[in-house]
């Protein structure tokens, strides 16, 4: 198989200081959707229309006895970043839990998928049409895929007149694999029982799996050598998608997922080979390649997340992992975490606005003698397109923090009309308000 070079992009390559990046003042995006006296507000995904951005979220709580999550969105005014419904658009209130929404425009409507529990049993995709008005047009949503098993973690674009939705499902428990379906602007389901992107080899499964499932021990058990593949994102060039997620071992070669990307082209349902690539699972496309933006990992005593993208040609046919012809440069480390606490990264997302690709992650850490509650804080950086592709920010930049008990989490990122893009993310401050706040930021 061809190899295809790939840059890592975690050290500026410019000369001289770049422009401070500018980011406005946060603004709740629905700070009167308040029911029964409090707000949580969770997961939220973005993404822009032609007139508003439009918001997604999880609303309520997955408390025993208090399952009452369902899908609400609202819209934001571009430039501005004026909250446009401050009480929210209810999308789905049906019975059970209604999570993890993604969120894609058409050209004239938006369609948001979500995974639902409303059956009582497992997980299924529903998605609605919400118009650019805010008129949701699919009320409590129509199914997407409601196999006998779970079909969770949506991402949804939209390319060739036709939405991709993939997601991670369990018909071949106990392992995970990437399914997608295309669906018509108009809402019609054109793949009803999924099509597979990358999944378990079901011969390999029949030869390992032995009669009953039998359980083989406290560390062994029959499906070791499989691989579930989890975690799906996805973007569009408005030809094909690329759907990045990541892949278990032993596919990775070592106890580590692999970030794996494949091409759908929705024209015809068909899939290129799957392939490994480094970086993190935020694709956008940059007009010419796509930037595959957020953490990778500096191995040691203290792991050091490195922050940027990689990038990756139209069709990826091969990528090597960093370290095999390149050489990774840390981008950032012990500045910002003070003391000797243990760091974590958790979700990043990515936009490209035209000229620059912004890369928000969320990082996490313990100061020094916090034992239990860390600290929390959204970092960014931007990555130059023209000219070549090159971090502008040695180090990252905060776009929001807390210390504990409150949190700011789960950045989503899209990009706007006139160079700006959108960031929303969750603020928590404690157990009963959990609300979503939206920078307008220019990078």
């Amino acid at each position: 198989m061809r190899a295809v070079a790939v840059l890592i992009l975690v050290a500026s390559a410019l000369g001289g200081e770049p422009p401070a990046l500018d980011a406005a003042a946060p603004t709740p995006v629905a700070a009167e959707c308040i029911r029964d006296g409090v707000a949580l507000q969770h997961t939220p995904a973005v993404a822009f229309g032609r007139k508003a951005y439009l918001v997604a979220w999880s609303d309520g709580s997955r408390m025993l006895g208090k399952e009452t999550a369902d899908i609400y969105c609202a819209r934001i005014e571009p430039r501005t970043g004026k909250a446009l419904d401050p009480q929210g658009i209810a999308v789905c209130r049906a019975e059970g839990l209604q999570e993890r929404p993604a969120v894609a425009f058409d050209g004239t409507n938006f369609l948001i998928v979500w995974q639902d529990l409303r059956n009582g049993a497992d997980y299924d995709l529903y998605a609605a049409r919400v118009s650019e008005e805010g008129k949701v047009l699919d009320p409590d949503g129509f199914p997407v895929s409601k196999r006998a098993s779970n079909q969770a973690w949506p991402a949804v674009a939209f390319a060739a007149g036709q939405y991709v939705v993939a997601w991670m499902d369990a018909r071949q428990y106990p392992v995970y694999g990437i399914y997608f379906a295309r669906l018509s602007p108009e809402g019609k389901v054109l793949d009803p029982d999924g099509l597979p992107l990358d999944a378990e080899d079901p011969p390999k499964i029949a030869k390992l799996k032995p009669p009953g499932e039998t359980w083989m021990g406290d560390r062994d058990y029959w499906w070791h050598n499989l691989a579930s593949r989890t975690v799906p994102s996805i973007a569009s060039n408005g030809r094909v998608c690329l759907v990045a997620y990541e892949r278990e071992y032993p596919f990775a070669g070592s106890g580590r997922p692999a970030v794996t990307v494949a091409v759908v082209n929705p024209s015809d349902g068909s899939v290129t080979k799957p392939a490994k690539a480094a970086g993190g699972l935020s694709p956008v496309w940059t007009g010419k390649s796509w930037a595959l933006g957020g953490p990778a990992w500096k191995s040691g005593w203290t792991p050091e997340p490195l922050l940027g993208a990689c990038a990756l040609p139209e069709t990826p046919v091969e990528v090597k992992e960093p370290g095999a012809t390149v050489d990774v440069v840390k981008a950032f480390g012990g500045g910002y975490n003070v003391g000797k606490g243990s760091t974590a990264s958790f979700p990043s997302s990515a936009a490209f606005n035209g000229h620059n690709a912004l890369v928000v992650m969320q990082y996490a850490w313990r100061k020094k003698g916090q034992d239990k509650s860390p600290a929390f804080a959204l970092l960014a950086v931007r990555v130059a397109v023209e000219g070549g592709f090159a971090v502008l920010d040695p180090k990252p930049v905060v776009l929001a923090s807390a210390d504990a008990p409150g949190f700011v989490s789960h950045p989503a990122l899209a990009a706007g009309p006139d160079g700006e893009c959108l960031l929303v993310y969750e603020a928590d401050s404690d157990v009963k308000r959990c609300i979503l706040e939206a920078r307008v930021v220019r990078p």
